[in-house]
């Protein structure tokens, strides 16, 4: 017989576990994002042995849209309770997808690099770096994703005296995708002009042998990687089709230039070293005192226009590097790729005049500072429930 004390305190029970699925969401998501990971793939195609007269310029690719999220997502899509006398268990499920901020590698520039270093490795076609040349080679990326979903299931059982729980999480299985369309113009007439795609799965794999720290993390370098192959997978077949073109030129490959073995080997020792990007969040404290908006300035270029109580995750190059607000007012900083730095402005108006301020918090006496800021930024872009 179901009783008031018994729905009051089933209740109560649902209360809780709701409570703790909001707290859930943010500890997933801070494992999943808890450590970056990079694009850099393996260069396995075979290495043209021949080379002809055409060199190709290659432009540095576009966003046809914005392909790819900024700040990594985590979205709850269901939530199972099943809350019994004495076995209750909360299922979470939710869809992971990857972001900018977690990866090394900037997409525009390393699509660029890995479109140069194929083409140089593999290519019969030379490489126009002045733009000289009568073949220009534009790619646009039209779509970027890294997703799967994410599995977390608390079961908890009384026995005796103690109450027993049991955490069991699941990733995947995972997909990545990538579409390019390229076109190969000669003298501004479009020669070629196609669009490539690539997918990539990723196999589900639950924490019966992996510690549940290792397992998140390791999903997220796995959908890294498998979105590294599906831009490789795209950047071969284009060089492929060009190749395919230069070949179609010539009436047999002896009217083409014979590479040495001192030339095959720096094409096989080539290497562009992919610049990898850290990120720093800039935070502007809403102030009953003013509402002045203010820049944050690298190298003259405006990154950001923050006003009171907003901030930005920006990605910049890991090297000393100088974050500014005016002329007057900069930050030198050295971003890391492993730890986030975290920046608050500041203003004051005078008689004459607004002071503005840069303030870098640092891990431990600012921690209090940092869990708020990170807090602030998981919720307000990369957790949806």
């Amino acid at each position: 017989m179901v009783t008031k004390n018994t729905i009051l305190q089933l209740g109560i029970l649902c209360l809780l576990l709701s409570f703790t699925s909001c707290i859930s969401t943010k500890i997933v998501y801070s494992g999943l994002t808890e450590k970056s990971a990079s694009l850099i793939y393996l260069h396995d195609s075979p290495i043209a042995k021949h080379q002809s007269n055409i060199s190709v310029a290659i432009q540095p690719p576009q966003y046809s849209n914005n392909a790819l999220l900024e700040v990594s997502q985590l979205q709850k899509t269901n939530t199972t309770l099943i809350p019994l006398i004495i076995y209750n268990e909360l299922k979470l499920e939710f869809t992971y997808t990857l972001g900018q901020s977690i990866l090394q590698e900037d997409i525009l520039p390393f699509v660029h690099n890995n479109l140069i270093g194929s083409s140089y490795r593999n290519g019969v076609f030379s490489i126009d770096s002045l733009s000289n040349s009568d073949f220009t080679l534009e790619v646009t990326i039209d779509s970027l994703s890294a997703t799967g979903p994410y599995t977390s299931t608390e079961s908890g059982m009384y026995a005796v005296l103690t109450y027993i729980t049991v955490i069991q999480e699941e990733a995947g299985p995972g997909e990545a995708y990538s579409r390019f369309t390229y076109r190969l113009q000669k003298k501004g007439e479009t020669i070629l002009e196609e669009t490539v795609e690539s997918k990539r799965s990723i196999a589900p794999v639950v924490n019966e042998r992996y510690n549940i720290p290792k397992l998140r993390t390791d999903y997220t370098t796995q959908l890294a990687e498998s979105l590294s192959l599906t831009l490789k997978e795209n950047i071969d077949h284009i060089v492929t089709r060009i190749n395919e073109y230069v070949y179609a030129q010539y009436s047999s490959t002896s009217q083409l230039n014979t590479l040495t073995e001192q030339e095959l080997e720096a094409r096989r020792s080539f290497r562009i070293n992919p610049q990898k990007r850290a990120k720093v969040v800039v935070y502007y404290p809403a102030n009953n005192h003013h509402n002045y908006p203010l820049p944050v300035m690298w190298n003259d270029s405006t990154l950001a226009m923050l006003t009171p109580g907003t901030y930005q995750v920006l990605s910049v190059p890991v090297e000393p590097i100088r974050l500014c607000t005016s002329q007057q007012i900069c930050k030198k900083i050295e971003p890391s790729i492993d730890n986030t730095t975290y920046l608050v402005l500041s203003a004051l108006k005078d008689e004459q005049s607004v002071r503005t301020d840069m303030r870098s918090i640092k891990s431990k006496r600012g921690r209090y500072q940092i869990q708020k800021l990170r807090k602030m930024t998981n919720e307000g872009n990369s957790i949806t429930r």
